[in-house]
C-alpha cells in the first residue's frame, strides 16, 4: 500500500483496495437482484446519513471514553473498575481515526498516551486478549502517521515491530490445537496483514504479517457456510459478521495471497446474505452470544461500505443498495448513542451499573469502543461518490432461509420484518418467532429477541423465565403443557406460498419426535397473521403466547385489554394483539437483553389457533 501521508479527507481512505467482483453462480445473486428489480415500486426516501455521521457518532463515544483514561493511558471500565481486555487499543484506533479526519484534535494527547501504553504492553506480552490488539493498533498507527510527533510515531513503530505473534497471541499453535481456533485467530491474522501492508515491519525472524495469515487462515475456510457466513461455535450471528469484517479489512488493506480468491468469494456471498437477513431499520438479527450490542450495526456499516465500492463500477443498483444499507444500520444506532447520556453499548436504557443484557465479558468500555472502532473503519472505507439506492429491506417481498447453519428464517414485506429461529441455542434464545418489527418503530416494541430460561447474560433479579418463551404456540396434552419455544431438537421445513412486495406468506413445519407443529405466517405492512396447528398427538387445548414489553429501563408501556384484542402503547407506536378466544396477561415478569416483558396468553380447545399482531404507526422513514 502506498504511503499517502496525512489524510486530506480522502487520502488514506482511497488507499484501501476495492475488492473485485468474483464470478459465482450461487442462487443468492439471482435472489438479491430479483428483489432489487422491484425497486421502482418501493417508496424511497434517502436515509439522510453521510460518512460524517459515522465520525460524529464515534466522537460521542470517544469523548465519553476519554474520561475513563488513567494517567498511564489505559481506559478504565466504569462498571468493571479496571482496564478490560482490548478496551484501550480500541480507544486508540477510534480517536486516531477522528484525528485523521481533522476531528477531536484536542484529544491527540490522549491518543498518544494510549498508544504509548498499548504498543508497549502488547510487545511485552502484558495485554489481555492480545489477539485483538494488532488490528486496532495498526489502524491507529496508520491514521496517526503525519499527525503525531515523529518521535512518538517512531516509538510506536519500534514497539509494534517487537510483537512476536506466536509468543504473544493466545489462539496459536501449540497453545491451542488448530481445529479449536476460531474468530480470535482471524482478528490476529487481519491485524498482521495490516501491519505488513502499512510497512510497520518486524524485528528478527518470526512468523508475522501475511505469512502468519497464510498459516492460520486456511483452517478457517472450513467454518464458512454455503451462504458465505462464518460459523463460530454455536452459530452466533455476531461472530459471523465481525469475523467477515476482519477478513475484509485484511483484503482491502492489501492482502493478495493464495487465499484471497476464495476468501473474497465467501465475503461476496456473505454480503448478499447480509442484505437479506437484516431487519427493516437496519438491525442485525438476534442469535447467540454478544447479541443486541451497538457495535453490530457499526460492523454492517463497515462491511457494506466495502461492498458498495466493490460494485460501484459494474452494478450501480447493488452498489447503491449496499451504500443505503450501511447508512440505515448506522442510523439504527442513533437512539442509544446520541439519544442517551452516557451512550449505551447495548439496546436498552438501563444504567451501566445495572448491567442488564450484557454477557460476562461485554462491559461498556470494550463494546462501546468497539462500535466507535468499526464506525471509524466505515468512514475509512466509504466512497462518498456512491449514491444510495433501495436496499432489499426497503423493497421487501422475500423469505430468506439459513437452513443448515444458523437455522434462521427471515421475511420482509413493505418495511415490516420477522425473524424465526428453528433450532435455538438454549442459553441465549428460544425456538420460534423471536422478532416482529417495522421501520420507524422501536425495535423492541413487539419483540426483538426471544427469552431463554438459562441466560448467559445478566437480567434484572427475578426475571429469568421459568421456561423459554417466544411469540408462538403451546399445547396441552397428557396433562402437561409443552411449547415450540422449549424445543431445540426440532427439524423444520419452510415452504413459501407467496412473495410480493406488499405481502409474504409461508409455512414453517416442525417435527419434534411424533409431534408436528405447523405455523403459517402472513406478513404485510405493519401486520402479521399467524395460524398454528399441532398434530401427531392428542391435543386437548392450544394456546398462543405473546410477550408484551413493560420497560426498557427508561420508557414504560401502558396496556389496555378488550375481549378480542389487547393494545400496548410504547414509545412512538401502538402494538395490537387480536385474539378471538380472549386472553390473559400473567403476573410473571421475564427479561431479555432489551428489557422486561409480561406474557399475554390466548387459549382455546382443539389443536389450532390464530393470532394477528399489528402496529399502528405510519411515521416510518423509508
Amino acid at each position: 500500500m502506498a504511503d499517502t501521508g496525512v489524510i486530506d479527507t480522502n487520502g488514506k481512505r482511497n488507499a484501501f483496495r476495492t475488492l473485485p467482483v468474483e464470478k459465482d453462480s450461487h442462487a443468492l445473486y439471482d435472489k438479491v437482484r430479483s428483489v432489487l428489480k422491484r425497486a421502482g415500486n418501493a417508496p424511497f426516501i434517502g436515509s439522510g446519513v453521510a460518512t460524517n455521521d459515522y465520525l460524529v457518532m464515534s466522537e460521542k463515544i470517544v469523548r465519553t471514553a476519554v474520561k475513563w483514561q488513567n494517567a498511564d493511558g489505559a481506559i478504565i471500565d466504569p462498571l468493571f473498575k479496571k482496564e478490560w481486555a482490548q478496551t484501550s487499543p480500541r480507544f486508540a484506533s477510534s480517536a486516531a481515526v477522528l484525528n485523521a479526519f481533522g476531528r477531536a484534535m484536542d484529544l491527540s494527547g490522549a491518543v498518544a498516551k494510549s498508544m504509548d501504553w498499548c504498543t508497549r504492553r502488547l510487545a511485552e506480552g502484558k495485554g489481555e486478549s492480545p489477539d485483538f490488539w494488532m488490528r486496532e493498533l495498526a489502524t491507529a498507527w496508520y491514521c496517526a502517521k503525519g499527525i503525531a510527533p515523529g518521535d512518538k510515531h517512531a516509538s510506536w513503530t519500534d514497539w509494534i515491530s517487537r510483537v512476536v505473534p506466536e509468543n504473544i497471541y493466545t489462539n496459536v499453535v501449540p497453545k491451542r490445537k488448530m481445529e479449536d481456533i476460531y474468530n480470535w485467530a482471524v482478528y490476529a491474522s487481519a491485524g498482521e496483514c495490516m501491519r505488513e501492508a502499512f510497512g510497520i515491519g518486524a524485528a528478527g525472524e518470526m512468523l508475522w504479517g501475511n505469512r502468519f495469515f497464510d498459516t492460520y487462515m486456511p483452517h478457517q475456510l472450513e467454518h464458512f457456510s454455503d451462504l458465505g457466513m462464518y460459523r463460530d461455535p454455536g452459530d452466533p450471528i455476531t461472530y459471523d459478521i465481525t469475523t467477515r469484517l476482519q477478513i475484509a479489512t485484511a483484503l482491502v488493506s492489501g492482502y493478495n495471497g493464495t487465499l484471497s480468491g476464495v476468501l473474497n468469494r465467501n465475503l461476496q456471498r456473505g454480503a448478499l446474505s447480509t442484505l437479506l437477513f437484516l431487519s427493516p431499520g437496519g438491525y442485525v438479527p438476534y442469535g447467540g452470544r454478544s447479541a443486541q450490542f451497538q457495535f453490530q450495526e457499526a460492523i454492517i456499516a463497515a462491511l457494506c461500505e466495502i461492498e458498495a465500492r466493490r460494485y460501484a463500477a459494474t452494478d450501480k443498483a447493488l452498489a447503491g443498495a449496499f451504500k443505503r444499507q450501511a447508512h440505515l444500520s448506522a442510523r439504527a444506532m442513533n437512539r442509544w448513542i446520541h439519544g442517551m447520556n452516557p451512550p449505551r453499548h447495548i439496546k436498552n436504557a438501563y444504567t451501566y451499573e445495572q448491567g442488564v443484557g450484557i454477557d460476562g465479558y461485554g462491559y461498556p468500555s470494550v463494546y462501546l469502543l468497539l462500535a466507535s472502532s468499526f464506525l471509524g473503519l466505515a468512514a475509512l472505507f466509504a466512497d462518498d461518490t456512491i449514491a444510495e439506492a433501495p436496499a432489499p429491506v426497503d423493497i421487501g417481498g422475500y423469505v430468506f432461509e439459513c437452513p443448515d447453519a444458523f437455522h434462521k428464517v427471515f421475511a420482509v414485506a413493505c418495511g415490516t420484518g420477522i425473524e424465526i429461529d428453528t433450532k435455538a441455542d438454549p442459553h441465549y434464545d428460544a425456538t420460534g418467532l423471536g422478532r416482529f418489527c417495522m421501520d420507524g418503530v422501536s425495535l423492541e416494541s413487539a419483540l426483538a429477541m426471544p427469552f431463554t430460561a438459562e441466560p448467559r447474560y445478566t437480567v434484572p433479579e427475578g426475571t429469568v423465565p421459568a421456561v423459554p418463551c417466544a411469540i408462538g404456540v403451546r399445547w396441552f396434552s397428557g396433562g402437561v403443557w409443552d411449547s415450540l419455544a422449549a424445543h431445540t431438537d426440532a427439524e423444520a421445513v419452510v415452504a413459501v406460498k407467496a412473495a410480493a412486495a406488499d405481502r409474504v406468506m409461508f409455512t414453517v413445519s416442525y417435527v419434534i419426535g411424533t409431534i408436528r407443529v405447523v405455523e403459517t405466517y402472513g406478513l404485510a405492512r405493519g401486520t402479521l397473521l399467524i395460524q398454528a396447528a399441532v398434530s401427531g398427538i392428542p391435543v386437548e387445548k392450544i394456546a398462543f403466547t405473546v410477550p408484551l414489553i413493560e420497560t426498557d429501563g427508561e420508557s414504560i408501556s401502558t396496556i389496555s385489554s378488550l375481549p378480542e384484542k389487547t393494545e400496548l402503547h410504547y414509545r412512538e407506536a401502538a402494538y395490537t394483539v387480536e385474539h378471538a378466544h380472549g386472553a390473559s396477561i400473567g403476573a410473571e415478569k421475564i427479561a431479555n437483553r432489551n428489557g422486561v416483558y409480561r406474557i399475554l396468553t390466548t387459549e382455546t380447545h382443539g389443536n389450532s389457533i390464530t393470532c394477528v399482531l399489528s402496529f399502528a404507526h405510519e411515521g416510518a422513514t423509508r
